[in-house]
């Protein structure tokens, strides 16, 4: 059964790769069939935690037309990785993401957790949201992240690019120190660095 599955999915990627919206070069569907032509279109196994099975079978699942969604929220709400909506009169009700079958959303999930095993920014942004919440709700919003670089990815055409571990954790202290300064200001306070600290790093 799990060969036949993955013939399915090879004549899947041979099928996307002779179409013109083709979107993997050199990565997934290109190793998979022995097909080496450069498509100059950008390749999802750069994203974390995405091998070349994963990408395969986002692409028989998904295709590589955006435009049906519309936009990428609308995307993540069909693949339930957005947040609920169930509100009335005016209250939020509950925000929990709506369970579903469907195979993309599955291993968008599997490459969250595989991402969250990397010196990435995709896997600093998991082991740090692991510290906030429980493990469930960290590999949705991972996944949710994932989907969007991939609309994104296909949508445009442009690779992907990885900003790295030390620059994502920069970039979050720097928001949190410019959250705290304005939080301070409201208050009629100033932050003032620790000495100490500064001096020790």
């Amino acid at each position: 059964m799990q060969a036949a599955g993955l013939g399915a999915r090879r004549d899947a990627a041979v099928r996307i790769l002779n179409s013109n919206d083709a979107i993997l070069r050199g990565g997934a569907a290109c190793r998979l069939c022995g097909t080496r032509e450069y498509r100059g279109r950008p390749d999802l196994t750069e994203i974390p935690g995405i091998s070349d099975y994963t990408a395969i079978t986002l692409l028989s699942e998904i295709g590589t037309d955006m435009s049906c969604w519309g936009s990428v929220k609308k995307f993540a709400a069909w693949l339930r990785l957005a947040p609920g909506t169930k509100i009335t009169g005016g209250k939020v009700l509950s925000a929990r993401t709506l369970p579903t079958s469907s195979r993309a959303a599955q291993v968008l999930r599997t490459a969250a957790v595989n991402a969250g095993r990397t010196r990435t920014a995709l896997g600093s942004f998991y082991r740090r949201m692991c510290l906030q919440r429980g493990s469930g709700r960290v590999v949705v919003a991972t996944a949710h992240k994932i989907a969007r670089i991939i609309f994104q990815m296909i949508s445009t055409g442009m690779p992907f690019q990885e900003v790295g571990q030390d620059a994502y954790e920069q970039q979050h202290r720097d928001r949190t120190l410019r959250r705290l300064k304005k939080q301070a200001a409201d208050l009629g306070l100033a932050l003032v660095p620790d000495q100490q600290a500064v001096l020790v790093s």
